[in-house]
């Protein structure tokens, strides 16, 4: 075979690999950014029903208050630890950490394979060896991702266009 073609089946490769690991690093920076406003929020609810609970027992700590007003303010008081526990228990934020540690990773694929694309190999020899190694990252990779919904892969553009579709993520 030519050597000429062997490096055009090569760039062919490459092209079909950076789509792909594109793609999974739009989805798992998604998944990342989804976790930490799950994370903000579920902070930010449990902290405002911690601040009314801790102002109406200060403000009502001289008072006789009606039995129904304290079953209220303990359930309000419940349902903020109930609130912190799931903050805690869903590790979003760590979650949203692997899932942005694993983007980069994706992100770092990307950027070999463009620099592959616009300095291709010379020979078939440096064209093996750079298959493997990329081979080797993106088989790599995928055992130390986190699971990613279905419907952020269905959200994903499966051919992305335009410089890989536009995306907030470099």
């Amino acid at each position: 075979m030519d050597p000429a073609q062997d490096i055009d089946a090569v760039l062919q490769l490459l092209e079909k690999w950076r789509k792909r690991v594109r793609m999974n690093q739009l989805v798992h920076y998604a998944r990342a950014k989804e976790l930490n406003l799950y994370n903000n929020w579920l902070g930010i609810i449990a902290a405002m029903v911690a601040a009314i609970v801790g102002t109406s027992i200060f403000a009502t700590i001289q008072k006789d208050v009606a039995l129904w007003a304290r079953i209220a303010a303990g359930l309000t008081s419940f349902l903020g630890a109930i609130l912190a526990s799931f903050q805690t228990q869903f590790k979003f934020s760590e979650r949203a950490s692997q899932h942005h540690l694993v983007a980069a990773g994706y992100g770092s694929i990307h950027r070999l394979i463009e620099a592959a694309q616009a300095l291709p190999p010379s020979s078939n020899d440096a064209a093996q060896k750079l298959l493997i190694d990329l081979e080797k990252r993106m088989d790599e990779l995928p055992h130390q991702a986190p699971a990613v919904p279905q419907r952020l892969w269905n959200n994903t553009p499966m051919h992305l266009t335009g410089k890989d579709a536009k995306s907030e993520y470099a």
